[in-house]
């Protein structure tokens, strides 16, 4: 499988890069810790290291992917979130390594 990879503007642990097949993959250390996949799916994981850069890394690719998703912790576990705008959140998910979410959500909003 042929990768491009896009450097970013400095050294970093942090690469992205394409595939032939359309996913465009973040990649922290030697995880694929975010992966938007070709049917506009994204998927999460953390490799084993729920760190806070794992989770900013997560959260920065699903803003640069235009997604709704969340990632945070509570009580020491994680969980995803939809955010709506205006302080609006959608219900906690459990955090689900290598699980694929919707981008976006097509439901309701949720207070």
């Amino acid at each position: 499988m042929a990768h491009t990879h896009i450097p970013l503007q400095r050294k970093t642990a942090t690469s992205v890069f394409s595939a032939d097949n359309g996913a465009v993959s973040v990649r922290y250390h030697n995880t694929v810790v975010a992966r938007l996949n070709g049917d506009g799916t994204v998927t999460l994981n953390t490799g084993g290291w729920q760190t806070v850069t794992t989770k900013r890394r997560m959260n920065q690719a699903l803003a640069m992917w235009g997604s709704d998703l969340q990632v945070f912790q509570r009580d020491f576990s994680w969980y995803l979130s939809r955010y709506y705008g205006d302080g609006k959140h959608g219900e906690p998910m459990e955090f689900v390594a290598g699980k694929a979410y919707a981008l976006r959500d097509t439901g309701t909003v949720q207070s």
